[in-house]
């Protein structure tokens, strides 16, 4: 009866393991569970802030000099490194996803880029002088796109060389430029505006066609933000924030609490999380992180009160940097400057909240427009998949153990055709 005991053993072990998989519960967790803490970098008039997709190389501008600051650890450590712009300001900077690849405008003059992570830098004369005031990048760094809200040549323009050459985008008009953003492969870009109210402007083709987003109406755009695959877009308007799933085809109203002056917008590549940053130079303002694509928020307590110039979130959404620009006391002009740190959150899955994984996130956003003010739309359908409780992690184990299952079961019903042969 050997071979009958053998079975059964195999059998009563599989089923023990499929137990397992039937309770196993996968953990799941919401940015904010950690308290934020303050980088090395030291205090600055912090103005712009880039990093890799994992952020393990960051590279950050400050309002008082033209030096750019890169960490390839996280923000533990930080280099300086001389940019070579003359007598100017730097203004917003931008990175490639591997960090390598760094782009800069100045507040008045060429754009600078560097192919070492910020170590040289290139004066990349042909973008032309002027007051640069955004400026983004593609994935490998080859695609970039700049543009200025100041002076008369207010045209985007746009490389597909690494910064070499530069060409006019003209299809997309002459307007006062906020903000901009590239997808990863650079062919889809969203645009806003400022200074007097303005559409809200995309592409899909590399800046060849745009499309005005009329729909939103003309508003004030303080600044933009696009997923890495290009599909989901956010922009934000005073203090409210708005987002697509579908290129721009749509949009809703995020509805976030209170009434905040929003400066900055980060999104995760599965769209799932996001930060937002106000900008609020007298009292300061806090950031608030959403894990549900929006339709909840956490204020985030533990950063205190900034002016927040700069946010960025790594593609996984496990880690979020921001730059404080400073905040000032007394009434101007007899009024003192106190200038901002680089903050950083951290959220690993070790520390995960275990919950049951039930229900699919199956659905899909409503195919609805929702115009401006309209306090009604709200993201509840965030994105598709194993579930809205899933973890990489998690779910490694989970199929881990079921292979398990089946090799054991495999080898069991060798030896088992063996005994019974």
């Amino acid at each position: 009866m050997k071979h009958l005991d053998y079975k059964f053993s195999v059998i009563s072990l599989t089923l023990s393991i499929i137990t397992i998989c039937s309770s196993f519960t996968v953990p799941t967790y919401a940015l904010g569970d950690n308290p934020w803490v303050t980088t090395s970098a030291g205090s600055n008039s912090w103005h712009s802030l880039a990093a890799s997709s994992d952020g393990s190389h960051l590279a950050a501008t400050g309002d008082n000099n033209s030096d750019v600051y890169t960490s390839n650890d996280y923000g533990v450590t930080w280099q300086v490194h001389i940019t070579g712009v003359p007598n100017y300001w730097l203004s917003n900077i931008a990175s490639s996803s591997d960090g390598s690849h760094l782009v800069v405008g100045n507040w008045y003059g060429d754009i600078y880029t560097s192919s070492d992570y910020g170590v040289t830098w290139t004066d990349q004369i042909n973008s032309g002088v002027r007051q640069w005031s955004t400026i983004s990048s593609s994935s490998s760094g080859q695609y970039l796109v700049a543009a200025t809200k100041y002076g008369i040549a207010r045209d985007i323009i746009i490389s597909n060389d690494y910064g070499v050459t530069w060409a006019s985008l003209t299809n997309a008009g002459n307007h006062f430029w906020s903000s901009l953003a590239i997808s990863a492969n650079g062919k889809d870009i969203i645009a806003g505006t400022a200074g007097n109210p303005d559409n809200l402007f995309t592409s899909n083709d590399y800046g060849v066609t745009w499309t005005t987003q009329t729909s939103l109406g003309q508003q004030i755009w303080s600044t933009v933000t696009i997923s890495s695959d290009g599909k989901a877009m956010l922009a934000a308007s005073g203090g409210t924030i708005y987002m697509s799933m579908d290129s721009g085809a749509t949009w809703l109203n995020l509805n976030l609490p209170g009434n905040h002056p929003w400066k900055n917008i980060g999104i995760s590549s599965d769209y799932k999380y996001i930060v937002a940053a106000p900008s609020n130079y007298s009292n300061g303002d806090d950031i608030f992180i959403s894990s549900d694509s929006g339709a909840t928020w956490i204020d985030q307590t533990d950063a205190g009160s900034g002016d927040w110039f700069s946010v960025t979130i790594s593609s996984d959404g496990s880690r979020i940097f921001a730059a404080d620009n400073g905040t000032n006391t007394g009434s101007f002009p007899d009024y003192t400057h106190n200038p901002g740190y680089i903050w950083s959150a951290y959220n690993p899955s070790a520390i995960a909240k275990s919950v049951a994984s039930t229900t699919p996130n199956t659905a899909t956003l409503p195919n609805t427009t929702t115009l401006p003010n309209t306090s009604s739309a709200k993201i509840n359908a965030p994105i598709t998949g194993f579930g809205s409780t899933k973890s990489d992690s998690s779910m490694e184990i989970y199929l881990s153990i079921v292979g398990l299952t089946l090799i054991i079961g495999a080898v069991g019903y060798r030896k088992y055709f063996k005994i019974f042969n």
